[in-house]
């Protein structure tokens, strides 16, 4: 689901993008940064690494930064495009006895060609974080609570 951008922790390299969009799920646990990565992107599980390169089915992504703390976990991820650079952000927060999950992706066009390729890939950008990632993480969230019971 979207949410509103003042309902989520904007990390400081996205506060002055150009357009952030923010979505949110409810996990039944807390998941580390590296679970967090692994789910969104239907990846292997693996530690994060500053400065490393993540290679994923949404493309190439730079790890830029990870905070992983008992209460909230943070990760942003960093891409390019013709004229843009773009960051994804996925946010985990504690929340009765399980997690508020808020991906975030920022677009900083550094040209009118950024602003016309980001206009014209934006419809199918808000197909794929709702249909395919959300829908990812609401999955975990079922297979974590049929193994809870």
């Amino acid at each position: 689901m979207r949410i509103r951008i003042d309902e989520a922790a904007l990390p400081l390299a996205m506060a002055d993008a150009w357009e952030v969009n923010t979505h949110a799920c409810d996990l039944p646990v807390q998941l580390d940064a590296s679970q967090l990565v692994a789910t969104v992107f239907s990846i292997k599980s693996k530690p994060l690494v500053v400065g490393e390169r993540l290679r994923t089915q949404a493309g190439r992504f730079d790890i830029e930064s990870v905070m992983d703390r008992p209460e909230a976990v943070q990760v942003v991820l960093r891409t390019w495009a013709p004229g843009l650079e773009a960051r994804f952000g996925i946010t985990s927060a504690a929340s009765n006895g399980g997690s508020r999950i808020v991906l975030l992706t920022s677009v900083q066009p550094s040209s009118w060609i950024g602003r016309v390729y980001y206009r014209a890939i934006s419809p199918l950008h808000h197909m794929l974080m709702e249909q395919v990632l959300v829908r990812r993480l609401r999955r975990k969230s079922k297979q974590l609570a049929s193994a809870a019971e």
